[in-house]
């Protein structure tokens, strides 16, 4: 009786350890989940912001299309000069009526709204009007008393499309602030959950050690007891089995759950928790090796720590490769560009990747900036510049990189684009100056576009 309960005093720690350990992961899961919610809002709130602020950017555009639409045609009184007019009368109600469900939730934005209405319908019917009189060919049309009233009708369009503009990007800089917030909170908890890990991987691993030992001396007091208890040796040995399987099915819970986990910092994850892994495997060779020299006994219990370790670092370094886009090899970037060809090409659109590098971006974060900004010159040219055919071309020297992406769209004017760049481009932009490259834009109306990343590199990269 002493020495079963002898067993129950020396087992139930170890037990209470894995229950708490077990309740621990489960509410920095939970705590995780909460914070991941928060922070995914925190980013749709950007978004939204962002949608606004286009919408904005282009119902001003349509309404600047009118006016050009109506000089055309009063200098030629060609009917094809009138197609941008067209065109923006179609777009504008369109893209109200987005507005409207962009800025439904906020009333500021919603009067601001309201008020815009009115003014762009009325500058619409100045413009019809003016165009009737030139298409009735009359030389006596108000052409001095149009311009006043269009110019009056546009300053007060853009007056309110103005304080909707700075109104949003007040919010805007607010939820940017609350997102990189949450996702600064939502990373450290992540780091601390890998750390609380890897001490319960180690913790379990030293307590299993602990428990075998103790098995052992048990085992030993029962042989040399009374044949009368050998039943009851049985029974506890079976119990002691039965422990065994469950304190190794709790152990492959802890390391899943710990994968789990891990998988979402990334390269942190890879270079430094993997590592650390690795090193541990190692030891458990070693101490395998030294249990088959010194305690045979041990030895499959060695071995089959060896391999479940083994497997757990395979299955790291797989989950930390899946959350780049960009491979650490060589030839990463140009595979991933090669990838992104062949993706567009999956959707008619008939793209195509150029390799001309005579040495390979090795640097993960430079390889993965390159793509990015390629990623959405490819998706601009595809949804805006109705372009037919696409070239992805990436160069690499030791002294230069450089990316250009070519399409035959119908182009854009780049004196455009001061303050007015669409947020593709100052996405590019922004890319380009976190690696000190530099971005140049060629485009004309009706000539396509050419996108080219360029960064000096005095030293190999």
């Amino acid at each position: 009786m002493q020495t079963k309960s002898h067993a129950v005093d020396s087992t139930w720690p170890h037990v209470a350890a894995l229950a708490a350990a077990l309740i621990l992961v489960a509410s920095i899961n939970f705590l995780w989940w909460r914070l991941a919610q928060n922070a995914a809002r925190q980013t749709d709130q950007v978004e939204h912001s962002y949608q606004i602020l286009s919408v904005l950017d282009q119902t001003l555009d349509s309404v600047d299309d009118m006016v050009m639409g109506q000089r055309g045609f009063a200098l030629t009184h060609e009917q094809d000069f009138l197609k941008p007019y067209f065109d923006a009368t179609n777009n504008v109600p369109v893209l109200l009526k987005s507005l409207q469900t962009l800025v439904r939730d906020n009333p500021k934005q919603l009067a601001s709204l309201n008020r815009l209405k009115p003014l762009i319908a009325n500058y619409e019917v100045i413009n019809r009007d003016h165009i009737a009189q030139l298409s009735q060919s009359d030389p006596l049309a108000p052409d001095l008393d149009f311009r006043r009233k269009v110019m009056d009708s546009m300053n007060k369009i853009h007056a309110v499309a103005a304080e909707m503009t700075a109104e949003e990007n007040t919010l805007l800089t607010q939820r940017k602030a609350a997102s990189e917030s949450a996702a600064g909170i939502v990373t450290r908890v992540n780091v601390a959950a890998a750390l609380v890990s890897m001490a319960l991987i180690i913790a379990v691993f030293i307590a299993l050690r602990r428990e075998n030992t103790r098995r052992r001396v048990s085992e030993t007091e029962l042989q040399h007891s009374h044949e009368q208890l050998e039943h009851r040796v049985q029974q506890r040995t079976l119990s002691l089995l039965q422990s065994e399987s469950e304190r190794k099915r709790l152990e492959q819970e802890i390391l899943e759950t710990s994968d789990t986990e891990m998988h979402r910092i990334g390269h942190d994850l890879h270079d430094g928790v993997g590592q650390k892994l690795t090193a541990l495997s190692l030891f458990a060779t070693s101490l395998q090796n030294e249990a088959e020299a010194q305690a045979p006994q041990l030895a499959d219990s060695c071995k089959k720590f060896s391999i479940e370790l083994r497997e757990t670092i395979r299955e790291v370094r797989e989950i930390s490769h899946g959350l780049s886009p960009v491979s650490p090899e060589d030839d990463g970037l140009a595979d991933a560009l090669r990838k992104l060809a062949d993706d567009m090409r999956s959707i008619s659109t008939d793209c195509r990747f150029s390799d001309c590098s005579e040495t390979s971006i090795t640097d993960p974060h430079l390889a993965v900036q390159f793509y990015r900004i390629g990623q959405e010159a490819v998706t601009n040219a595809a949804k805006h510049s109705g372009a037919r055919q696409i070239q992805i071309t990436l160069k690499t020297t030791p002294s230069l990189k450089e990316l250009t992406v070519t399409d035959d769209g119908r182009g854009f004017s780049p004196a455009h684009l001061n303050g007015d760049a669409g947020l593709g481009l100052r996405a590019m932009k922004y890319r380009a100056d976190v690696i000190g490259a530099t971005i140049k834009i060629d485009s004309a109306p009706g000539k396509g576009t050419r996108i080219t990343c360029s960064l000096q590199t005095p030293k190999s990269t």
